[in-house]
């Protein structure tokens, strides 16, 4: 793929994440959290069937909140050197 290429699938990726808030991916996270904190207790088979996709979901989730905030941050104008992980802006 060229950079333009890139750069295109890179925006779209970006708008369509803008679109989903992050007090929302905080909720959903939570809501993966309770599940795989109950399910044990009221459906043990179901919860062993079911947790390593629990545990890929959360993954996924968390990942995505943390893109999902460095997005804002970049989208609002913060200052370099407060992003995650040490990245620094453009």
């Amino acid at each position: 793929m060229s950079v333009k290429g890139t750069r295109e699938k890179v925006s779209e990726i970006c708008k369509v994440a803008s679109e989903v808030s992050v007090d929302d991916m905080k909720e959903y996270i939570k809501e993966v959290n309770r599940t795989d904190t109950i399910m044990p207790l009221i459906d043990p088979t179901g919860w062993r069937r079911s947790s390593e996709v629990l545990s890929a979901n959360l993954l996924i989730a968390r990942a995505f909140l943390m893109f999902r905030t460095t997005l804002e941050k970049a989208l609002t104008g913060e200052p370099a050197g407060n992003y995650p992980h040490g990245y620094n802006g453009p």
